[in-house]
């Protein structure tokens, strides 16, 4: 479960601090078999990320959606969540 404090948080993507009215969404801790892309998994494991961070960074998702160990209803809920407005 991700933790997020206000104030104190910071996304891992832009280093900014998590504010109470920001558009976020927690990645679970979660290891991956994927050599490769270790790196983006190690960027998000257990972490808040801004909405528009995720936008900015398509291989970030791409990864995670491609992943086979991450479960299929957090890839639904992580494309639902970049699909809204």
């Amino acid at each position: 479960m991700t933790l997020v404090f206000e104030g104190k948080t910071r996304c891992p993507i832009c280093n900014l601090v998590h504010r109470s009215m920001d558009d976020l969404i927690g990645f679970p801790a979660f290891k991956s078999n994927a050599a490769l892309q270790a790196d983006v998994f190690d960027l998000i494991n257990d972490t808040a990320v801004h909405r528009s961070c995720l936008l900015e960074h398509p291989d970030i998702v791409e990864a995670v959606i491609a992943n086979p160990d991450i479960e299929s209803y957090f890839k639904i809920h992580l494309s639902e969540f970049l699909s809204e407005k």
